[in-house]
């Protein structure tokens, strides 16, 4: 449990010993948005924080559409005094009067400052032109359907004109975000120079001032990327990574469709002598309601369908996966209508290969992105980080920590499934995921749980970076 958690639920139980009222998730949203955007520590209020965070955090960065304002306002109100009264607030913080008078001025704005399209960041622009053109999310019943309505969201949104997007103000409400300016330095820096700047880190979720809670991390690290004399073995030994360099081998003088793919023969043997059958047959077997373990009761049968039921390479989801990767790291060159196998991008230093496995990572879950939410692939591994407070979890555990999170969205789009629909599409997408990563060398399974391997907790970072760069 986090130190924020932790302090809202303090907060909860003195607010219902108090009577006084107290909505948990608002003000756990509120924390969560000064912390990550501004490095605020949750029990430090200084004037006008309280304005920042309803009338500019909030509109950019929080839920669409206006959320309670006086609910918000009542529940910060009892925070702030819980703080006060428990000796909890920070030093230099205002006075509970103080902030809740701040707070009723700037909730007579708070609901403007939430319609208006200029106060979005980049995300929720694009959610609000989908709404506007017909695509929502909110009703959307699987992660799938999501994924390809965001997928057609921004299809249309490039579709526009210059004119009309230049017109459409796109993430002005980012602006000041701590956590963007870090990691686009860092990433400035590794495009300059190869490096990260000296004494960078990766902004951390900013530690109550002056308290020391129970549940508190062990230690204060700074959130760094590993020596790529560490994170390079689980690099090399990658099951992923093997194939990839098995196929680029394969495919070196072979012919190719005119989409630039193996053609269908050429494929099946590759298939075959890659011996892909094993992933693809722990992929179907989660897909058909497992977990990925065991074997199918007539295993020959059912490789022989999966052989033959594309039409053309692409279409063969255990092969693409492969390809992307070989394509894109220019193991190979497409001269006419043959591959010709390229060596002067291999992989030699350990830095090679830890850069090498992490582009080859975003290329995968960019490509199966309609598939599994980049969030939650993100999640899955900030779960698992040990610097980030997590630690080894079992697939179970992990798809309870997402049951969860779908429940806390339940009052809005899943408001009309279920808990046990919910429970069911938590536990398959999270074996879904877990199968479809589990060769990228990012954890290991030790007495039934996952443990980050250092390749994974710089995947993590490496993928924040990504995303906050807009590349997903």
């Amino acid at each position: 449990m986090s130190e924020h958690e932790l302090l809202v639920r303090h907060a909860e139980r003195w607010a219902a010993d108090k009577k006084r009222p107290f909505e948990a998730d608002l003000v756990e949203l509120a924390l969560d948005l000064r912390a990550t955007h501004d490095a605020v520590p949750a029990n430090r209020w200084p004037v006008g924080s309280v304005q920042h965070v309803m009338l500019r955090r909030w509109p950019a960065h929080g839920p669409a559409g206006v959320p309670d304002v006086a609910a918000l306002v009542q529940s910060l109100d009892t925070f702030w005094r819980f703080l006060r009264a428990t000796g909890r607030m920070a030093g230099g913080s205002a006075e509970p009067k103080v902030l809740l008078a701040e707070a009723k001025k700037a909730a007579k704005k708070m609901p403007a400052a939430c319609t208006e399209p200029e106060n979005y960041s980049v995300t929720k622009s694009l959610l609000d032109f989908g709404a506007g053109i017909g695509i929502s999310l909110e009703d959307a019943e699987s992660e799938s359907e999501l994924n390809d309505r965001l997928q057609q969201i921004m299809e249309a949104w490039n579709a526009q004109p210059d004119e009309v997007r230049m017109s459409r103000p796109m993430g002005a409400g980012s602006a000041g975000s701590v956590m963007g300016r870090a990691l686009t330095d860092a990433a400035d820096s590794m495009v300059r120079t190869g490096e990260i700047p000296p004494g960078w880190a990766m902004p951390t979720t900013p530690r109550l001032d002056g308290l020391d809670f129970e549940d508190e991390f062990e230690d204060d690290r700074p959130l760094l990327p590993n020596d790529p004399a560490v994170s390079a073995p689980y690099a090399k030994s990658s099951d992923y990574l093997r194939q990839v360099f098995a196929l680029a081998d394969f495919s070196d003088g072979k012919e190719l469709t005119s989409a630039g793919y193996l053609r269908p023969a050429i494929a099946r043997k590759a298939y075959e002598q890659l011996n892909l059958w094993e992933w693809d047959s722990k992929m179907r077997r989660v897909f058909d309601g497992g977990d990925g373990e065991g074997a199918p009761a007539d295993e020959s049968q059912a490789k022989e369908a999966a052989l033959n039921h594309w039409r053309s390479a692409k279409d063969c989801f255990a092969l693409d996966r492969l390809w992307g990767a070989v394509i894109g790291a220019k193991l190979v060159e497409v001269t006419g209508r043959r591959a010709v196998r390229l060596r002067d991008d291999d992989p030699v230093t350990d830095m090679d290969w830890v850069g090498f496995a992490l582009a080859a990572g975003l290329g995968e879950i960019l490509q199966s992105s309609h598939q599994h939410s980049v969030s939650w692939v993100l999640g899955t591994l900030m779960s698992l980080a040990e610097p980030y407070g997590g630690g080894p979890l079992s697939v179970e555990e992990l798809a309870d920590l997402r049951f969860e999170h779908l429940k806390k969205e339940g009052a809005g789009r899943h408001s009309l499934v279920s808990e046990d629909m919910l429970r069911e599409l938590a536990d398959a997408l999270t074996a879904s995921l877990i199968a479809n990563f589990d060769d990228f060398g990012w954890w290991t399974h030790r007495k039934g749980r996952l443990k980050l391997t250092p390749l994974g907790w710089d995947m993590a970072l490496a993928l924040v970076t990504a995303m906050d760069q807009g590349w997903f």
